[in-house]
């Protein structure tokens, strides 16, 4: 028998949470730093998700896909769909593929390029100011923190082989 949120079916749970969260109650109303704290202690004490090693985290990442539930049991569209509501939710723009091709572009482009010493190096700051530029009236919404992320995470879509730095 279950005790608590156990006792819950699914479709249950998630009004709770969204009861919660409009409410700024029970998970919502804790800060983000308080968050990490309770996590880092949590993973001291060998507790919970924190506790687990990277063997026990596949293990029920395996064991969650052959039952069908959680992440594991999403297909890839419906992880890029529920990671962009994430963004969304977080305030964050989700990158379009008119954008993720635009900044491909401006990668492959030699005129976005700077001596470093002997080396040429990718003008990323450069690059997130041309995207903000076209793409989000001037607003700051790309650094080169993103384009980083873009040309390491994002380019594989399009690139599986990998990126050569030119």
């Amino acid at each position: 028998m279950g005790v608590g949120i156990h006792t819950l079916t699914h479709e249950e749970r998630v009004t709770r949470g969204h009861q919660l969260t409009a409410e700024d109650k029970g998970f919502a109303s804790i800060s983000p730093e308080a968050r990490i704290a309770t996590g880092k202690r949590t993973h001291e004490r060998g507790k919970g998700v924190h506790g687990l090693t990277s063997a026990d985290h596949s293990a029920h990442g395996k064991k969650s896909k052959e039952m069908g539930v959680g992440v594991h049991a999403l297909t890839i569209g419906e992880r890029r769909e529920a990671s962009r509501q994430a963004l969304e939710a977080r305030g964050e723009t989700p990158w379009t593929e008119e954008e993720d091709l635009f900044c491909i572009s401006l990668i492959e482009n030699q005129d976005y390029r700077f001596m470093h010493g002997a080396r040429k190096c990718l003008d990323t700051e450069r690059i997130a100011k041309e995207l903000n530029a076209k793409f989000h009236e001037g607003k700051n919404v790309r650094t080169k923190r993103s384009i980083d992320s873009f040309r390491y995470q994002r380019l594989k879509k399009y690139r599986p082989e990998g990126w050569k730095s030119t």
